[in-house]
């Protein structure tokens, strides 16, 4: 097997390993560089649980009304994923939303339980999102949902590019915390360049430029609040913009439509 296909094929499957539960996954070609190079991947990891959750919409679809089936493909991403951005999203709730000071939110953000803030964080987007699914075709909501996964997650590498990871001791996101790499950006912007030319075939133009601005509208508000509460990212925040443009994809497309 060519070299470089081994090392791109194992940062993916890295990607896979980091962002979802799917079993079988084979990790005897990792290294620290190739964890690194992953966050180019996080895209078409977005991919995969974009396509498992359309499936389950679809199916849903067939014997269910919109909202029912689209209660049920967001609940198929949370499955497939292991709630990972969910957590990251409850816990920059809490922190920013408890914490008086940058010290007193990293400590709430490092807690296990989950408060007040981060509750109703996650009702308002999880809301967010079955609202605006239902609101959509079938068609259009399919292809929205393989759009929203693999774009939002692209945003996390706008988070690594831009700003510095916010604890002094380590955390999860300790690994992939540096600016990303020429060969990243090309891998995820492939990803995304793929994805939007397949979803011409079902949604305007239009639709995709309303569905990305949402997206970075939404990915921007919540990296500013973190941001100013913390001054860097940790990888709650990472999970809570992926979050952020999973929603706002959805909202522009809904607006659009």
């Amino acid at each position: 097997m060519n070299h470089n296909f081994r090392n791109h094929l194992s940062s993916f499957t890295i990607a896979l390993q980091f962002m979802t539960r799917l079993p079988g996954l084979d990790n005897s070609g990792w290294t620290e560089e190739r964890e690194r190079e992953s966050v180019g991947y996080y895209s078409a990891a977005g991919v995969i649980v974009g396509i498992i959750a359309a499936l389950v919409y679809w199916l849903a679809a067939q014997m269910f009304a919109g909202a029912l089936a689209s209660l049920l493909a967001v609940a198929a991403a949370v499955l497939v994923t292991g709630a990972l951005h969910e957590d990251g999203l409850a816990d920059v709730c809490d922190g920013i939303g408890g914490g008086q000071t940058r010290d007193r939110a990293l400590a709430i953000m490092k807690d296990s339980r989950i408060g007040a803030y981060g509750t109703i964080g996650l009702i308002l987007f999880i809301g967010a999102k079955i609202s605006a699914l239902s609101s959509l075709s079938p068609a259009v909501a399919i292809a929205a949902l393989v759009g929203a996964h693999a774009a939002s997650r692209a945003a996390i590498l706008g988070v690594l590019a831009t700003a510095r990871y916010a604890r002094s001791e380590g955390g999860t996101a300790t690994a992939v915390a540096a600016r990303p790499s020429r060969e990243s950006w090309i891998a995820s912007g492939v990803t995304l360049a793929l994805i939007m030319v397949v979803s011409l075939s079902v949604l305007p133009a239009g639709a995709i430029i309303f569905a990305i601005a949402g997206m970075l509208i939404m990915a921007l508000v919540v990296r500013h609040l973190f941001m100013q509460k913390l001054g860097g990212y940790t990888g709650d925040c990472l999970g809570a913009v992926q979050q952020a443009g999973e929603v706002g994809f959805y909202l522009g497309i809904a607006a659009w439509v």
